[in-house]
């Protein structure tokens, strides 16, 4: 008695039919790509808050989900490029700087820093001055999960010599500045205190410019601050990294001078720290 397959349900597509949503060699499905961006687009009527707006709205589970999925899959070359040829790049930015979710905005922020890691991707979002100044601008965000995010991204931008140089003029501005020093003061978050003082040091790390500008009374106090806060003797590495930086220059000198006292509770307190852990 022959024996075969049963035959596909009434309606079925063909076999080569099924594929050809699938991006490049993955499993991902490039509609369902699509019709999540219509979802998060219309989640909380974004085009019309206020950014940052104190009203909270909770992300719909099925959404959280899908979003999740999408954020995994962003890592996969071939996927960060597909999403990158539907705009999703700039999509996510507007989103995540508008919505209402806490949650909604994390997860777009960090598709997007997904997206960066890989260097094609990177270079057009970096060549775009007005998606640099969008990513700037959520700096300014007062939810650690969304900084920490767009930390990431902004790191990631950083570690590419070919884009780097577009992010150093956006980033050494007035206002960021102070709102980096403000987190340093009050902050408690380990890993964002940690990824803040990374991006302060390949500023000043970059430039002479850019180090005379950075060494200043502020920030020394502002790195005695948060050394005080940190919890573990391994984030300290960068508060004595951007201490030995600010030596360098005559500003930063006359900083640590006129802030003698900080600075040596500052070498102190790291000093303390190692051999609390490691006595």
């Amino acid at each position: 008695m022959a024996y075969r397959n049963p035959s596909p349900p009434p309606g079925a597509p063909p076999c080569e039919q099924v594929d050809d949503d699938k991006v490049s060699e993955t499993l991902f499905s490039g509609k369902n790509s699509v019709g999540c961006g219509d979802k998060w687009t219309q989640h909380d009527n974004v085009d019309h808050v206020d950014t940052f707006a104190e009203t909270v709205m909770e992300l719909d589970i099925e959404l959280e989900e899908d979003l999740c999925k999408l954020w995994d899959a962003s890592i996969n070359e071939d996927v960060a490029l597909f999403l990158h040829e539907h705009n999703a790049g700039t999509l996510l930015l507007h989103v995540s700087l508008q919505s209402l979710s806490p949650r909604l905005s994390e997860i777009c922020i960090g598709i997007v820093a997904n997206l960066v890691c890989h260097r094609s991707v990177a270079s057009c979002i970096s060549e775009d001055k007005e998606t640099v100044l969008l990513v700037c601008d959520c700096l300014f965000s007062s939810d650690p999960a969304f900084l920490l995010e767009t930390c990431r991204l902004i790191l990631t931008c950083l570690s590419h010599q070919s884009t780097c140089h577009r992010w150093y003029s956006a980033l050494d501005t007035g206002d960021i500045r102070d709102h980096f020093l403000f987190i340093l003061c009050s902050s408690t978050h380990d890993e964002l205190i940690a990824k803040i003082l990374l991006i302060i040091e390949q500023l000043m790390d970059t430039s002479q410019e850019l180090l005379e500008s950075w060494s200043t009374c502020e920030l020394v106090s502002a790195l005695h601050e948060a050394s005080s806060l940190a919890s573990s003797p391994t984030d300290l590495s960068h508060h004595l990294s951007l201490l030995q930086l600010i030596s360098t220059t005559a500003n930063g000198v006359a900083a640590l001078g006129q802030s003698l006292m900080t600075s040596c509770l500052l070498i102190a307190w790291c000093l303390k720290t190692w051999r609390y852990y490691y006595t």
